[in-house]
């Protein structure tokens, strides 16, 4: 990637800021700076000589009215008549105005005014020509991530002259300048950027860059590119060249050729080719919350629509509230606050106080699969929100924790609870299982805290102690109660759950004696205080293991989180040197070995499933204070972490959102790559003063959420957020980032790129008619009752685009969930990269609007690194919720069917004919399930699938996901009609597992019965089951393998 700035007298450090379009990971960076003061305020076009462009210098032409809505980036205008037709977009700064045409670019520079030395003339413009030697002589030019601001030409008394209702992009996109390589203009705090996007396999020797109107082009002895004007020298930095290898973003050696008197091009070092690039996360929207008091976010949650969740708490009274809420008015001192944030960060779904007459605090929140928001925290109101046949209902001590459960629309409660003894207890961390119990954790000094027969330690044993509890679905009563430490001060800060129900907490001991197990990894204390990491059984009657973490010195874990395998993932701060980490970690060194007092460093640590050994542990910090508090995991193992640095040499990555620290402390967010040995992302998020990260969650889509405080009025924020500017001395901040979609994987319909109409997608209608989802955008997005969204009724011509990431090169298999009821051929196809991949495809009658089918096609051959997908509707009407893009040869489901348990005959692997089927008869007889086999399946009038006509020697297959080793009981689902030994037999992992069995006469086609094929062994794990028909012809509607 190659990065130029042109800034007007714009000095200081540069902060970054990332762009819709993703930037590739291996590429080329520079950058471009005025060495003139900065003019005025308007520039004038080229002159009047330009041989190419002629475009109006009367200054007047630059009077406009902008609205901006507080947004800092400068805008590309579409040319609507403004200047010279051959213009596409332009815009203007201090300095400088740039024409940006299918061709070239043209930057005309203006000079101070000031008067020139004796014997000299004025020169006051200069205009500079980029033209890219050998490119594509018309590359597509389009303008990408629509801005919310126009612009409006109002110039003389002549209407037939005036210009309004112009739009803006962020960024304008060269596509296809070379092979494999883009080149996008766009602009980052008041600076013009242009950048050359070097897709895999690309040549960035094929970039060659002539300047017209440079009076000499030089390299000096720093690497970097100077051009002179008659106006003053443009500078471009040095490129730094980097590639991502195995998650560690390594610099590659290289610098700028002098081609020729007016030529540039770049010579790079040997590089890897082969290996897939990486796109960093965008920033998707970023919004100050709060009043003219002191507010902060301590948690945050997402659920599967990206729907953000925050806990946290207010000091004064006109915290924003929404109508309907719990409590829309304050009632202490302090009070909790409990908000949930629609996806796009322009709205409230609701925001409520929940407090009472003193002072109460949100520390924690977890979501459920309904939307219901669990809370906890503490308080000292005796008259805290309760409800009614709650466990507890009356205060009990001096502050006590609650546990809150508000639903889905943030109306009412569905319970509320105090959870303390006499003395004083606080609640941090709070988790939800799939059946609604609450797990808590915290510390209490009382030795009366409510604890369960059975539990792990029903006494108090320090002087404070971790507790977890976990609360039963009404709030009624506790599951399971207990302490959980030592003699000395024990604090629990964060838990977490997997689905077999065990509950992993961490917090810090000072406590010699604290409980471990006896494999654990570390069982002895070494520091003045010391992590620990216990993972407690389902009942909490035991320690399934628990250790301490930890160096000579101090440290304390913060945050928890838990992979579906079973390991767990904790960060926090040491100041240890010794700290224990892992051989190849990211940093295995502390920062500032020599002054440990002086500083600490965070830390992410992976713990194997047993809490024996680490999979990971690494530092992660600069040369001053440097605190992780809260960590989580995506479904491939990349760990993501928050918390704030007060370090300047904090880990960044290139590209990152923000690479320069900005205020005393700023938050971060680091992704950290699944064997912990290096960073994938890692950026600061802050402004002026000081800033502080505390909770962060992933969803499946990739959805990033930060929450925490801010006390910075240039705190960075999006255009049309819920709230761009600072109301009080501290507000909170919710910031959600998003990575590209990885393929393989599944993206949400809704979900297509930034940037508008005829960028990032094309609709026929204004407006979103569902208007709950992205209500700015045109397209229509609906919400079924059961929460997810669709992309209702696509037109004819109508189109959506998505950027993608593919892992890497082979074939792949593409399909739309979608759904159609009227008679019409209703038809789509999709292109990548501007190419069609796909033939027109049909979507089949699904019986209902509310019925979706899975409809594609396999044989798309797709090269590692990122892509533009785009599906177009061919045909109308049909509704869109998802599409997939799964290797050729691949699961039906995209993932392996679960045993034991009933797999459809209908739902048999992707891969197509000759890999996961083998049928005689082309063409799919029946035609509304899954058009584009050739195996026949017919509807029934119930509306089942069933596999017509099994002819002897076809064949299907299917992937399968054992859970345990034994014996299983295979059936097959079959109809027979004809007086013929109709039979089959069936393999797996292509050995034979039974014999050839008779399939009986049914006495009806409609007619099912199961017959069985005998015990078959299967060991645990993935396997690839294939029914063959060795006698035709019988129907199959579906099988199943009965457990052991």
């Amino acid at each position: 990637m190659v990065n130029m700035e042109v800034m007007g007298m714009l000095t200081g450090t540069r902060r970054s800021r990332r762009p819709a379009i993703p930037r590739v990971m291996a590429g080329i960076t520079a950058a471009v700076l005025m060495s003139v003061p900065a003019p005025g305020p308007s520039a004038a076009g080229p002159h009047a000589g330009a041989p190419k462009l002629a475009v109006a210098a009367d200054p007047t032409a630059t009077a406009r009215v902008v609205k901006s809505f507080g947004r800092l980036l400068p805008g590309f205008e579409v040319n609507r008549g403004q200047v010279d037709a051959q213009v596409k977009f332009l815009t203007r700064g201090s300095g400088y105005t740039l024409f940006l045409t299918p061709s070239e670019a043209v930057l005309v520079l203006r000079a101070p005014d000031a008067m020139p030395a004796a014997g000299q003339a004025l020169v006051s413009t200069a205009e500079v020509r980029m033209h890219l030697a050998g490119a594509t002589a018309q590359p597509r030019v389009a303008g990408v991530e629509k801005l919310p601001g126009i612009v409006n030409y109002f110039l003389g008394n002549d209407p037939a002259q005036w210009h309004a209702d112009i739009p803006t992009y962020a960024e304008v996109v060269y596509q296809g300048v070379y092979p494999g390589i883009d080149l996008i203009h766009h602009g980052t705090q008041g600076r013009l950027e242009y950048d050359f996007v070097v897709g895999p396999g690309a040549e960035p020797g094929a970039i060659r860059v002539e300047f017209q109107g440079a009076d000499g082009i030089v390299v000096d002895a720093h690497g970097d590119l100077v051009l002179h004007t008659a106006v003053g020298d443009l500078r471009q930095r040095k490129p730094a060249i980097y590639q991502d290898v195995n998650g560690v973003r390594r610099a590659i050696a290289g610098d700028y050729v002098v081609l020729g008197p007016r030529r540039v091009g770049f010579q790079v070092a040997a590089y890897d080719r082969s290996r897939p690039l990486i796109i960093d996360p965008v920033l998707l929207y970023s919004t100050y919350l709060g009043g003219s008091g002191f507010e902060v976010c301590y948690d945050v949650a997402i659920d599967a629509t990206g729907n953000a969740y925050v806990a946290g708490s207010t000091t004064l009274t006109d915290f924003p509230t929404t109508t309907g809420a719990v409590q829309t008015a304050s009632g202490g001192s302090a009070d909790a606050i409990v908000a949930k944030v629609d996806p796009t960060g322009s709205g409230l779904i609701y925001s409520t106080y929940l407090g009472g007459a003193a002072a109460d605090e949100g520390y924690g929140i977890a979501v459920d699969g309904a939307g219901n928001a669990y809370v906890t925290g503490y308080t000292s109101s005796t008259n805290f929100p309760t409800t009614a046949g709650a466990f507890r209902t009356s205060f009990s001590g001096n502050i006590d924790a609650f546990v809150t459960k508000v639903n889905a629309n943030g109306s009412a409660l569905a319970y509320s609870t105090y959870l303390g003894g006499s003395g004083y207890e606080r609640a941090p961390g709070i988790a939800v299982d799939a059946a609604g119990n609450a797990y808590v954790t915290g510390f209490t000094d009382s030795a009366n805290f409510p604890t369960t027969p059975g539990a792990i330690q029903t006494n108090f044993a320090g002087t404070t102690d971790v507790f977890v509890t976990k609360v039963n679905p009404s709030g009624s009563g506790l599951a399971y109660s207990t302490y959980l430490g030592g003699t000395a001060a024990d604090v629990g800060y964060d838990i977490v759950t997997d689905a077999a129900g065990n509950a992993y907490v961490t917090g810090y001991t000072n406590s010699t004696n604290f409980p471990t197990t006896t494999t654990a990894f570390q069982t002895a204390s070494s520091g003045s205080l010391d992590v620990f990491a216990a993972k407690v059984n389902p009942g909490g009657s035991g320690l399934v293991y628990s250790t301490y973490l930890g160096g000579g010195a101090a440290e304390e874990g913060y945050g928890i989180a838990v992979d579906g395998a079973g390991n767990a993932y904790v960060t926090g701060y040491t100041s240890s040197p010794d700290f224990p980490t892992t051989p190849g970690a990211f940093q295995a060194a502390f920062h500032n070995s020599a002054n440990p007092d002086a500083a600490y460093d965070a830390f992410v640590t992976k713990l194997n499933p047993m809490g024996s050994g680490l999979v990971y542990s690494t530092y992660l910090g600069g040369g001053v204070v440097d605190v992780g508090y809260e960590v989580a995991i995506d479904a491939d193992g990349n760990a993501y972490v928050t918390g704030y640095t007060a370090s300047s040499n904090f880990p960044t990555t290139t590209g990152a959102f923000q690479t320069v620290q900005s205020g005393y402390a700023d938050a971060f967010v680091t992704k950290v790559n699944p064997g912990g040995t290096g960073l994938l992302y890692s950026t600061f998020l802050g402004g002026g003063n000081n800033d502080l990260g505390y909770g962060i969650a992933v969803n499946a889509a990739g959805h990033i959420l930060v929450a925490g405080r801010t006390a910075s009025t240039n705190f960075p924020t999006t255009a049309g957020a819920l709230q761009t500017g600072s109301d009080g001395p501290g507000d909170a901040f919710i910031a959600k980032f998003s990575s590209p979609a990885t393929v393989p994987g599944q993206i949400e319909a809704e979900d297509f790129d930034q940037g508008g109409e005829g960028v990032a997608y094309h609709d026929l209608t204004p407006g979103n008619q569902g208007g709950q989802y992205r209500p700015a955008e045109d397209v229509d997005i609906i919400r079924y009752p059961n929460g997810a969204y669709v992309v209702n009724n696509f037109q004819t011509g109508e189109w959506l685009q998505y950027t993608i990431q593919v892992a890497q090169t082979g074939t792949y298999r593409l399909d739309l969930l979608v759904s159609r009821r009227w008679d019409l051929t209703s038809r789509w196809h999709a292109e990548i990269d501007n190419q069609p991949v796909t033939g027109s495809v049909v979507v089949p009658d699904t019986g209902s609007w509310d019925t979706f089918w899975w409809v594609g096609v396999g044989g798309i051959t797709l090269t590692a690194g990122p892509h533009v997908l785009r599906i177009v509707a061919d045909q109308e009407y049909f509704n869109f919720a998802a599409l997939r893009i799964l290797p050729a040869e691949s699961p039906f489901a995209g993932t392996p069917a679960a045993v034991p348990g009933q797999i459809e005959a209908e739902d048999f692997d992707h891969g197509g004919e000759g890999v996961a089927y083998h049928d005689l008869t082309p063409g799919n007889q029946g035609g509304q399930y899954r058009p584009d086999v050739d195996v026949d399946i017919s509807r029934y009038s119930n509306g089942a699938y069933v596999v017509n006509n099994f002819q002897t020697g076809e064949w299907l297959q299917y992937t399968i996901q054992v859970p345990q080793t034994g014996m299983y009981r295979l059936e097959l689902l079959v109809s027979r009609r004809w007086d013929v030994a109709s039979r089959v037999h069936v393999d797996v992992d292509t050995q034979p597992v039974t014999g050839s069995v008779v399939v009986p006469d049914t006495g009806s086609w409609d007619v099912f019965w199961w017959v069985g094929l005998g015990s078959i062994s299967l060991t645990a794990g993935t396997h690839v089951l294939r029914i063959t028909a060795d006698q035709e012809y019988f129907n199959v509607a579906a099988f199943r393998l009965l457990g052991p």
